[in-house]
């Protein structure tokens, strides 16, 4: 009995000792799944990111439960697939699956579960569905819905659990507890991208507004924040070494009573704390260099719920405009009244005469006096009609009816009425006979070459010959009407087609004085269709020349302007593609109205607000023009002009308060498409815009796809070949962008320069010795003799062509 006894004694520790060894496993496994619980939730917790939060979670999920794959599908509002993340298989293996038939449909069924799905056997599952599950690589599954008070937000899948075993309840009892945590997460990172987006707009929208706005801590008196436009008011960029808070310490306020205050002697803090609101009080700020700007301000006290001044927003708006609009709107309606009011007396007068004649008239001094009235009349109706031009011009509500047509018939047809209300001057035309036609409003640029002759005809003393000539300048014919007689010279061309601008004009002498009316009605009516006018010396240095450019409708002696290999990422665009245009202005009220403009004729503006968002924007949004404000340029604005212009082949045009000539040239020498100075019409703007679409060309038309043949060359575009006969010509890359950029253009003579754009970038300009050099060793390749070329002709002093095909 005793052996018996002490055998189960034995039998009983070492049932024990199974049973403590059993529990302490148990235990430490818990506590392991418990270290990683705490790991996994860290993990979740760690970023308000939504998509590191969804990774994070199917990571941690995968390594609790010991699934190999996993995703997770997350729903938008109406309960469709929003996102889906996978984790230890591809999204392009998952994609394939979607390609399987039926896989749809039964994604969706498990998609669509709302309660916990554990299977060991995941194809007899499918199976059951009508789903033969052996196309996919699952054996075991878990699927558990992601709830967040009592709201789907999706569902996650897991599957194939290592060792081949199948899922267990406890890891359906730990996803079921981690989905529940997992998916506060989710909740809280999308009301977090959620206030990130509406926090972003309203910063957008802030930046954008023509209205300063600024921000002050009511208790350190620092500021908080300032938008773009309070940036432009102080002249931060102007005032070299001083930020923002400097400039308002230095800055002298003189409120509308009269009383002037600097910060510094009356702290900001006690103004802020003052709780006082103020409304659209005239507030005249005098900046640190001197300037005095009269502005409008509003000041609002934030507090908080226990009445304590939290934050005050101060907002400002710069008035001094519209003073200098009122200002000359004032001195216009007192031009325009005397204007009027000469040919307005002289009718009175000779009506006076009539009505109540001294003597009785005889019938040639009554027939006089009539004539008077009538001339009067003409005259006065003229200058009404060119004011209503001017306003329309201004509004960019021109009626411009553009048609293909043929130029000399044109200038023959204004020469021929100019002749004969002049038949004492002569004009005498130079139109070449291959003029390609041109894309122009026959009445609208009719009434240019008239009122440009007119004016000849009146300021060139001591001529009675007017020329009329015509050139092709790249995709545009220029224009020029000359004289040699003694006119307007010096600096007064410059001025000649100022238009009415506030900062600018002198109405006294160019609204009425002479036909400065009628010029800057010519300036609207060209730059309307998308070309410019400008005013020099006459060809032997006396009298003057104007000149203006037209767009040609079409290039039948330049082909498909082809330009391989030049950097594109930024201008392909789909036919049904709206054009991108990114807008860098820092003044708000200007980047309001040119997005509005760009928005109504179908482009899509992106905004700008500084230089480093030019750089992150034309990465991100790919525009295909460039439009960059250099009111107040620096090296900056001309370095990005020049570094986008080369890098991207993106056309920049360049939008400038400032119309002296250095200032254009260098601008055109950064690599700017285009030059427009302010202020500027709607209808110009579009039309600058499409016309520097259409002269950098090349960069926006597709790749050619017949082949090239000339004599016994073939250029084949699809396979990048050339050819001589049967021999294939290996050439480098620049060779061949020589040799293409070359026969794009056959027939046509292509300059040194162009050529040098086409295929090194504008930063090659003047670089003749490195074409020469590309030129000769391409022609030897090529067995092309250049005394007795056959392929490639130099047109010594210009540049090269190829043979029209």
């Amino acid at each position: 009995m005793g052996k018996t006894k002490s055998g189960d004694s034995s039998a009983g520790g070492a049932l024990q000792a199974k049973e403590a060894a059993r529990l302490i496993q148990e235990n430490a496994d818990l506590r392991e799944r418990l270290a990683k619980f705490t790991e996994a939730s860290l993990a979740i917790t760690q970023s308000l990111q939504l998509e590191t939060v969804l990774n994070n979670f199917l990571r941690s999920a995968c390594t609790l439960t010991g699934a190999r794959i996993g995703a997770i599908v997350t729903f938008d509002d109406t309960g469709g697939t929003q996102q889906v993340i996978p984790f230890g298989i591809s999204s392009a293996r998952m994609q394939g699956w979607g390609s399987i038939s039926g896989m749809r449909e039964f994604i969706s069924h498990l998609n669509g579960l709302e309660f916990p799905l554990r299977v060991a056997d995941f194809p007899g599952y499918a199976r059951s569905f009508g789903f033969p599950g052996e196309h996919i690589s699952v054996s075991t599954f878990l699927s558990m819905p992601v709830l967040y008070q009592g709201t789907r937000m999706g569902g996650i899948h897991l599957a194939n659990k290592e060792g081949g075993q199948a899922f267990t309840s406890t890891d359906e009892e730990t996803l079921s507890t981690f989905a529940s945590q997992a998916a506060a997460a989710i909740a809280n990172a999308r009301r977090y991208e959620e206030e990130q987006r509406t926090k972003a707009d309203l910063e957008a929208l802030i930046n954008i507004s023509p209205v300063g706005v600024l921000v002050f801590d009511a208790k350190t008196a620092a500021l908080v924040s300032a938008n773009q436009e309070v940036k432009r008011i102080a002249g931060t960029t102007q005032l070299e070494g001083r930020n923002m808070e400097q400039v308002l310490s230095e800055m002298t306020v003189r409120r509308a009573d009269g009383r002037e205050f600097n910060l510094e002697e009356l702290p900001l803090s006690r103004v802020l704390q003052s709780r006082e609101t103020i409304r659209s009080e005239e507030i005249v700020l005098t900046l640190p260099d001197g300037r005095s700007i009269s502005t409008l301000v509003n000041a609002t006290p934030i507090l908080t719920d226990t009445g304590e001044v939290l934050s005050v927003v101060v907002t400002l708006q710069d008035i001094t405009p519209l003073e200098d609009l009122e200002r000359v709107r004032a001195q216009f309606l007192g031009v325009v009244s005397n204007e009027l009011r000469t040919p307005l007396s002289t009718i009175k007068g000779s009506i006076s005469s009539l009505l109540n004649p001294i003597s009785p008239l005889e019938p040639t001094e009554l027939q006089q006096l009539l004539r008077i009235i009538d001339q009067q009349t003409d005259l006065m109706r003229t200058q009404i009609n060119g004011l209503i031009e001017l306003t329309r011009i201004q509004a960019g509500t021109l009626a411009v009816q553009t048609a293909s047509i043929d130029l000399p018939a044109l200038v023959n047809d204004a020469a021929s009425r100019h002749s004969i209300a002049h038949p004492n001057v002569s004009v005498q035309q130079e139109m070449p006979s291959d003029l390609p036609q041109v894309t122009a409003d026959w009445e609208r640029i009719g009434q240019v070459l008239q009122n440009l002759l007119a004016h000849m005809t009146r300021n060139s003393t001591g001529a009675s010959t007017v020329r009329v000539s015509a050139s092709r300048d790249d995709i545009f014919i220029a224009v020029s009407i000359s004289s040699d007689g003694q006119g307007t010279l010096g600096t007064e061309l410059s001025l000649l087609f100022r238009r009415f601008s506030p900062s600018s004009l002198d109405l006294n002498q160019l609204v009425f004085s002479g036909e400065g009316l009628n010029l800057a009605i010519c300036k609207g009516i060209v730059e309307a269709h998308g070309g410019r006018i400008w005013a020099g010396a006459g060809p032997s240095g006396h009298g003057m020349t104007v000149t203006f450019t037209i767009p040609i409708t079409d290039d039948p002696a330049g082909g498909t302007a082809f330009t391989p290999d030049l950097p594109r990422p930024h201008q392909a665009k789909a036919p049904n593609e709206k054009l991108r245009v990114l807008v860098a202005v820092d003044d708000p009220s200007a980047l309001r109205s040119v997005r509005n403009t760009l928005s109504r004729v179908g482009y899509t503006p992106i905004a700008a607000f500084s230089l480093e968002d030019v750089d992150r924007l034309m990465e991100e949004q790919t525009p295909h023009v460039l439009m960059l404000d250099l009111s107040t340029a620096g090296p900056q604005e001309f370095d990005l002009m020049q570094r986008v212009s080369a890098s991207s082949g993106v056309p920049v045009i360049v939008l400038s308060a400032q119309g002296t000539d250095d200032h254009i040239v260098r601008a055109f020498e950064m690599g700017a498409a285009d030059y427009i100075v302010k202020p500027f019409s709607p209808s110009e703007l579009v039309a600058r815009i499409k016309a520097s679409l259409r002269k950098r060309g090349a960069p926006y038309r597709e790749i050619p796809t017949q082949r090239f043949k000339l004599e016994d060359l073939t250029i084949d575009y699809e396979t990048r070949s050339v050819t001589i006969g049967d021999e294939q010509i290996r050439l480098t890359a620049t060779e061949y962008k020589v040799l293409c950029g070359l026969a794009a253009s056959a027939g046509r003579v292509l300059t040194q320069d162009e050529l040098l754009y086409r295929v090194w970038g504008p930063g090659y300009s003047g670089e003749s010795q490195l074409l020469r050099a590309h030129i000769k060793t391409l022609r030897q390749k090529l067995g092309d003799n250049a005394r007795s070329p056959t392929y490639i002709f130099t047109e010594h002093g210009v540049g090269y062509r190829m043979p029209r095909v």
